[in-house]
Formats: structure tokens, sequence, C-alpha cells
């Protein structure tokens, strides 16, 4: 029962801090793509900064990053740090600036010919990123997320020595600190089938939409 709570405690820590990650990210990309120099909106110093903040924040080690963090995941948990909801502040942080780089680098790998022939067409801006952008880049969006989950789940277990809950506590806590390593062994092995899971999941994804 011990493994079973902790498991879902994990899923529930892991796709919540990675849908939020994406809903950040995701738009940033689009921004950081449209307006790089001779992109679609340049807008270069714009681009910079935005660009100096992703990378500042992707440089931080995650561990030093949850504890800058913690006043912040307080205010947002409503006086805690704790638990699955103290768990998920931190990760999003750490891994929206991840997405939002998978979203800028798979959209730049489009064929520009294929974005001068949507503006020729009369496109608009919109009609290009939703029509032209996303359709394009999508297979490699969905890998790059899943290797950005896969990370997840990597700060999950970091985090959750320090906010409590999911696996990475039930192999510290009841296996390290106890002297149990069947609870170590088996917390490890829970959280490899998750990985494969949903490394899986992403590939035949990506394959099912390339071939549409």
């Amino acid at each position: 029962m011990e493994y079973f709570r902790a498991f879902i405690e994990t899923l529930i820590i892991v796709f919540s801090s990675g849908a939020l990650a994406l809903v950040i990210g995701f738009p940033i990309g689009i921004i950081l793509m449209m307006t790089s120099k001779n992109s679609m909106k340049p807008m270069p110093v714009f681009n910079t900064v935005i660009g100096f903040i992703i990378n500042v924040m992707r440089s931080i080690p995650f561990i030093i990053l949850l504890v800058i963090l913690i006043p912040v995941t307080v205010i947002f948990t409503g006086g805690t740090f704790l638990g699955i909801r103290g768990s998920i502040v931190p990760m999003v942080f750490a891994a929206f600036p991840f997405i939002s780089r998978i979203i800028e680098n798979s959209m730049n790998e489009i064929d520009k010919g294929v974005i001068e022939a949507a503006h020729s067409m009369g496109f608009s801006t919109l009609q290009i990123i939703y029509k032209v952008l996303i359709p394009e880049s999508l297979p490699g969006i969905v890998r790059g997320v899943t290797l950005a989950l896969i990370a997840i789940i990597g700060y999950s277990a970091m985090v959750s020595i320090v906010a409590g809950g999911g696996l990475g506590a039930l192999a510290v806590m009841a296996g390290h600190e106890r002297g149990d390593r069947s609870v170590m062994f088996i917390s490890t092995l829970l959280l490899m089938i998750i990985v494969v899971f949903i490394q899986t999941t992403g590939n035949l994804l990506a394959k099912k939409i390339n071939k549409k």
C-alpha cells in the first residue's frame, strides 16, 4: 500500500508539473522563435533579454533552485512547501525554461520555405502559428516533451526529499535512512518503469504523428 501511494503521488507530481510547465513554456518558445533574427517578427533586444533569463534559469542546479524558491512555493501553496503542492511549484520553475527551448528549437527546424509560402498565401501570424508552425514541429515537440518529463522524474526524486511524498522520499526516508535496501530497490524500479513507459509512449506518439 505504501508503494502504491508513493507511486501515485509521483505520477501526480510529474504530470501536473509537466502540464503546467508546458502551458508556460510553449508560448515562450513560440515568442523566442518568432522574435529571433531573420524571423517573422524580429525583435533582437527583446529576444536577447528573454533568452538570457531562460538560460540563467536553466543553468541553476535544481537543488539550489529548490531552496531559492521556498518563499515563492510558500506563497503559491498557501503557507507550506510540503507535500505534493510544495513539490510541483519548484519543478514547474525548473522545467518550463527547458520546454521553451524545446519548442523554439523544434520550430526552428521547420523549412523556412513552408513558412514563406504560408505568408505569401496571406496567412496571418496566428494562422501561421496554428496551421504551420505547430503541426510541422509537433513530432519534435513530442520527443522533446518526453525528454522533459523524464528529467522531471529526476527532479521529483530530489524535491520529494525536501517536500516529502513520492517514490524519492520513500527510497530515502524508508529505505536509505532505515537501512532497508529492498525499499530503495523497489522504489528505484518503479521510477524506472515510469521512465520506460513515458519514453515508449512518447516515441510511439511521435512516430504516429510523423506518418500523418
